[in-house]
């Protein structure tokens, strides 16, 4: 027999009777916030993201106050924070150094830079280095980072000084601060590394710690030693004596972090 033209097959009836079930089930989804104002959700959701917010910062603070009952921790802050007076120092004052107690122009930028590509070398060996002494030579982890990190802030401040001290010509000021800078690259062996032996589970934390000490550095020995070159200049009737001198009152003040660092970082807490 024929079929009515405005009949539904049994197939299509059933497939408009689950789409009705779709379409019924998604405008219940959400249950009783359907029927709220979107500004009601909203505060509640703002409210529990702030509660988070807070929760999130007690855990830190809990986390940091148990981490920092570690001696092995307080050296890598220390250490950080030393290392990075020196760096952030010479960093921005080097152009200045060069220029006024050497005469170099501030064009001549190889006196600026040069240290600092030497300071890279060095990083790259300073890693292989600590590599060779702890595979190969069966050196101690522990003692090898503490070596190269009590190297790497005793040299800086042996050759800062001599670049303020031994004062002979440009040439030998560039190689003075090349090589204290170059040793202080050995620091990528020491203290930026020590974490991942110390404390393997956490040493992202770890150092994060003693990075936020090294930016705390940096916040510091800029003003401070910006504010010293121009007070001390005062300090002798002599202007061209006194822009001298105020250079290494400055350089003094570096090789000092270098060396307090190296003691905090050469006691025995990474035992």
């Amino acid at each position: 027999g024929g079929r009515g033209g405005g009949g539904q097959s049994p197939t299509t009836t059933a497939q408009s009777s689950a789409m009705g079930r779709v379409e019924r089930r998604d405008v219940d989804i959400g249950g009783g916030d359907a029927q709220r104002p979107m500004e009601a959700v909203e505060e509640e959701g703002t409210t529990k993201t702030q509660w988070q917010c807070v929760a999130g910062l007690v855990v830190a603070v809990q986390k940091t106050l148990k981490f920092l009952r570690h001696k092995e921790v307080w050296s890598i802050i220390l250490g950080q924070y030393f290392q990075s007076w020196g760096l952030w120092g010479l960093l921005s004052w080097m152009p200045d150094f060069f220029h006024e107690f050497y005469g170099v122009d501030k064009e001549d930028w190889i006196f600026a830079t040069g240290p600092y590509v030497i300071q890279g070398i060095c990083g790259m060996l300073s890693g292989a280095a600590a590599d060779l002494l702890i595979s190969r030579w069966k050196v101690r982890t522990l003692r090898v980072r503490q070596v190269l990190q009590v190297v790497s802030m005793i040299g800086p401040a042996v050759f800062l000084m001599l670049a303020v001290l031994d004062v002979r010509e440009k040439f030998v000021g560039s190689l003075y601060v090349g090589i204290g800078t170059g040793l202080s690259a050995l620091s990528l062996g020491g203290v930026s590394v020590v974490q991942l032996d110390v404390a393997p589970q956490n040493a992202g934390f770890v150092f994060s710690l003693g990075n936020t000490a090294a930016i705390f550095a940096g916040l510091l020995a800029v003003p401070i030693s910006g504010k010293l070159l121009d007070v001390a200049q005062t300090w002798w009737e002599d202007p061209a004596e006194g822009e001298k001198n105020r250079w290494k009152i400055v350089m003094l003040l570096f090789a000092v972090h270098y060396a307090v660092g190296a003691f905090f970082v050469c006691r025995p807490v990474w035992r």
